[in-house]
């Protein structure tokens, strides 16, 4: 019987998933990993999501990758799970594969590769949300879906009963609009995804950070929000200024290339970059660890 937790707060960090020389799970760098978020203090987890590249591992990394998760977190923290593919169907597979595990939530992005219309969108979340029991949180991504959530969309998703919150990293009108009308909802939370203002995010009405740099420095979303609700802006302004200065190392060869040279520098072995992301070099190795040690991180 799934464990499920209607509503969710605070920070939550996008795992990475790191891998072997045959991209099957590096699984000390993924009981590593999971350990420095929750010593550091993070509310949840989200495993297998974009930072997770789970529409780039073989079936069977998938599967080990959530075995592995919930047998570290062991119930400390709600662990959110990446399962949006590329149909209704291929992601209600998916889903089935999480229901094995005591998941707080499933985190969908739209579908990708055709174009959908919002009718069209709108009935694929309908659709899963009565598929499983779990609770649903859309995730807005269309950097890299090609689909922007309009917020008339998302209003109508959130009268679904276990469609429960939304992941916003899309339009910033969309989500300073779903921010505002959802801030004293008690069915229906909205998290940021943007990295560069989770501070002013938070005081327009997010209940809450979703960010793959804090698998890299979770301690710098911590302090954002420890910062926010001690009304301390400044300190949290200035928490938010090192994520941007962090989020450089992404441009380092490739996104997951620069993200795993940062992340064996900081002790979590694996490689983060699947193929056919562009591998760490010697010369983005060595951008990260100046970076890394200019930042005190390492």
């Amino acid at each position: 019987m799934n464990q499920t937790v209607p509503s969710l707060e605070g920070v939550i960090t996008a795992l990475g998933t790191p891998l072997d020389e045959h991209e099957d799970l590096h699984e000390e760098g993924m009981r590593l990993q999971i350990r420095m978020q929750l010593e550091a203090g993070v509310d949840g987890l989200l495993t297998l999501g974009s930072m997770g590249s789970m529409q780039l591992l073989k079936d069977e990394t998938f599967e080990r990758a959530l075995a592995v998760t919930f047998d570290e977190v062991k119930g400390q923290v709600p662990v959110l799970v990446g399962c949006g593919d590329t149909s209704t169907e291929r992601t209600l597979a998916r889903i089935r594969l999480a229901e094995n595990y005591p998941v707080s939530a499933v985190a969908l992005i739209p579908p990708f590769i055709f174009k959908f219309s919002q009718n069209e969108l709108f009935h694929y979340y309908e659709g899963i949300a009565e598929g499983t029991d779990l609770p649903v949180y859309p995730y807005d991504n269309p950097a890299l879906t090609g689909h922007q959530l309009e917020f008339e969309t998302i209003r109508q998703l959130s009268e679904i009963p276990n469609i429960v919150g939304l992941k916003a990293s899309g339009d910033f009108l969309t989500f300073r609009l779903a921010a505002e009308h959802f801030r004293d909802s008690e069915e229906f939370t909205v998290f940021s995804g943007h990295t560069t203002f989770f501070d002013l995010a938070l005081q327009l009405g997010a209940s809450g950070i979703i960010e793959g740099l804090f698998a890299l420095a979770p301690e710098y979303g911590v302090e954002i929000l420890r910062s926010f609700r001690k009304q301390d802006y400044e300190a949290a302004a200035a928490a938010q200024r090192k994520l941007i200065r962090l989020r450089s190392v992404v441009l380092l060869d490739s996104t997951f290339a620069g993200f795993t040279s940062a992340m064996n520098l900081r002790g979590v072995p694996g490689n983060f970059a699947a193929a056919p992301f562009t591998q760490s070099t010697e010369e983005g190795r060595e951008g990260a660890r100046v970076l890394l040690e200019q930042m005190g991180l390492i």
